[in-house]
């Protein structure tokens, strides 16, 4: 008599196991791939960070590259610094004293603004919406170049 019941608690323990498990299964999965998409804004707002520090910093020098503005050389910088991190930048604006797409004079500031959109994943897509705008600004101020 003992005996069956103790199969029958043991095999009762079994389901209420398997229970438990699928259920810790489901959470953990959601909070797993929750932390992917965190992970990619986060990486795409450092990357997009450092690729307009780059196209600050090769600006601020009054460089160009071959035919191209000052402007369109600093655009095209800081989008050949994104895409080694395999990030396509959408909208790249380039200012100086409030003037867009002008990069200023020897001795001013100008600044560079970047906006990225990051899709999201399934499960903060139900929460965000399908996309993050990922924003980045940086200001610097030319060298004394000539020109």
């Amino acid at each position: 008599m003992k005996t069956k019941k103790l199969a029958a608690n043991l095999r009762n323990s079994r389901g209420q196991a398997i229970a438990e498990l699928a259920f810790t299964f489901a959470i953990l999965s959601f909070m797993f791939l929750g932390f992917l998409d965190f992970s990619r804004i986060f990486y795409t707002q450092l990357a997009t960070e450092f690729a307009i520090n780059e196209g600050a910093r090769y600006g601020s020098l009054g460089t160009t590259q071959g035919p191209f503005t000052r402007v369109e050389s600093i655009k095209n910088r800081t989008q050949k610094v994104a895409e080694r991190f395999g990030i396509q930048i959408d909208s790249i604006r380039v200012s100086a004293s409030q003037v867009e797409d002008s990069a200023g004079q020897p001795g001013e500031f100008f600044s560079i603004e970047v906006d990225e959109r990051v899709d999201l994943g399934p499960v903060l897509s139900h929460m965000a919406g399908s996309f993050i705008n990922v924003n980045s600004y940086v200001e610097a101020r030319n060298e004394f170049f000539a020109g």
